[in-house]
């Protein structure tokens, strides 16, 4: 009878590994597929961070490249103007310097 129930207590012990063994490859499968999953999404949210970036990048340059040709085509026109109009551009001139040092002396 003795070896009967160590027979048995032999048995349940084994089928309780066998559970536990399962249990543990179950939760590391889950484990598994979170991981994965939670990669995945940092990988996109690093793709549209870098993409983002990418275009506000490509954005700044266009601007400074359109305000250094604006600039360009001010000084333009001013220089045009001055060759058009040299005594008058003197005069314009002479005219913002005095008024610049009456300011600058209050």
């Amino acid at each position: 009878m003795a070896e009967k129930s160590e027979s048995i207590i032999n048995s349940e012990i084994e089928t309780l590994r066998n559970e536990i063994k399962s249990l543990t490859d179950s939760v590391a499968d889950v484990v598994r597929r979170q991981t994965d999953h939670a990669r995945d999404n940092v990988k996109g949210f690093t793709d549209t961070v870098s993409s983002a970036a990418h275009s506000a990048s490509q954005t700044g340059h266009r601007l400074a490249a359109d305000a250094q040709e604006a600039v360009g085509n001010a000084t333009s026109k001013v220089e045009a103007c001055i060759e058009r109009n040299p005594v008058q551009s003197v005069l314009v001139a002479a005219g913002v310097g005095f008024v610049l040092g009456l300011l600058s002396r209050r």
